[in-house]
């Protein structure tokens, strides 16, 4: 038999990609000896040579933002790190992207187009599929991810190779890629690697991380976002991490059911139900100016914008933080980034 816990919350929140959020995180976590030193100094400076005494708090506040952003350059060394990990675990990975697999011959018969003659861009491509084509590719009918058209140069000067190394039992099963699956789980782990970067979102933002992990269903077939290398993995091998920054958690008391060993062996999906109530107390949970000025603070320093995925529907509606008077949005199309802020239901396995 098998123990399968569960327990619901709800939370104020707002959505973020993962790797992005571990990655601003790790740049802040970096510069933040640097930050403390600077507010002391600001805040207790003492003799005629501790000018920054001196400067006002706007002023200091502006240099804190030019050391952060100094630090998520793109010149500085691990910034694709995050990404790539995710970019393995989501399946968005090729054949030749696994160790090994390397070719120094070109195995393809393309030909590049005149504008990537050289380095493939395809911004510049001219085979990509253009806006309002009749026949896109499969990635572009969706239209939310341009760079990553099946038709482009980019793609077409890897497609002999991918098929190649796929042959050879590279995609799938090849261990380099549970490697990277595991060190993506590994990464945002709360209790291990994460917890640092949790301590300074409590410490310097008063916010929480929360991240659940979610796999394609087959109603979300046509939602999912899609990708060219898709094309390498099997359905069950799609999966992402569903990110917020949270809070006010209110949860409920975790629940544990029992399923048999014949439920597991079968083969098939357990089928469980479990009613959870959450008492709300007012003011407690009321959404103030504060707790805004929390979401809003946290999105400006590190870079971050809110990324709802498509999986979690086309009705959520995203208000922004600055209100109904000032450019509010009344909803955000799956897939696409905005800065807002709503109500969210958790479940914690």
């Amino acid at each position: 038999m098998a123990h399968n816990r569960l327990t619901a919350g709800l939370a104020w929140a707002t959505p973020v990609r993962p790797d992005e959020l571990g990655q601003r995180l790790e740049h802040y976590a970096g510069v933040l000896p640097t930050l403390k030193g600077l507010r002391l100094c600001h805040r207790f400076g003492q003799g005629q040579d501790a000018h920054v005494t001196r400067l006002p708090v706007e002023v200091e506040l502006a240099i804190e933002a030019i050391i952060i952003q100094d630090k998520q350059s793109p010149s500085q060394h691990g910034r694709e790190k995050w990404a790539d990990k995710f970019r393995h675990y989501e399946g968005r990975c090729s054949p030749t992207d696994h160790e090994g697999f390397s070719f120094s011959d070109d195995l393809s018969d393309w030909t590049p187009c005149g504008k990537c003659d050289g380095i493939p861009d395809v911004e510049l491509c001219e085979l990509r599929c253009q806006p309002g084509a009749l026949s896109p590719c499969h990635t572009c009918s969706q239209k939310l991810d341009p760079g990553n058209c099946m038709k482009s140069c980019d793609a077409l000067q890897f497609a002999d190779r991918d098929s190649y190394a796929e042959d050879f039992g590279s995609s799938g099963s090849c261990p380099y890629q549970a490697q990277m699956y595991e060190s993506w789980e590994e990464a945002i782990d709360q209790t291990g690697a994460f917890a640092r970067y949790d301590t300074i979102l409590e410490e310097q933002f008063g916010l929480k991380a929360f991240f659940a992990p979610s796999r394609i269903s087959i109603e979300d077939v046509d939602i999912w976002p899609r990708h060219r290398n898709h094309q390498f993995h099997e359905m069950d091998q799609l999966r992402t991490t569903i990110c917020y920054l949270t809070v006010s958690q209110t949860l409920a008391p975790k629940k544990t059911a029992i399923t048999s060993t014949v439920e597991h062996a079968g083969g098939y999906p357990c089928d469980l139900s479990s009613v959870q109530v959450i008492k709300l107390g007012q003011p407690s949970f009321a959404l103030t100016n504060t707790v805004k000025k929390r979401f809003q603070r946290a999105l400006d320093i590190l870079n971050l914008k809110a990324y709802v995925h498509p999986s979690q529907g086309t009705s959520l509606v995203m208000p922004t933080l600055s209100g109904p008077n000032q450019g509010e949005s009344p909803s955000v199309p799956p897939g696409q980034s905005t800065t807002g802020l709503h109500c969210v239901i958790l479940a914690i396995d």
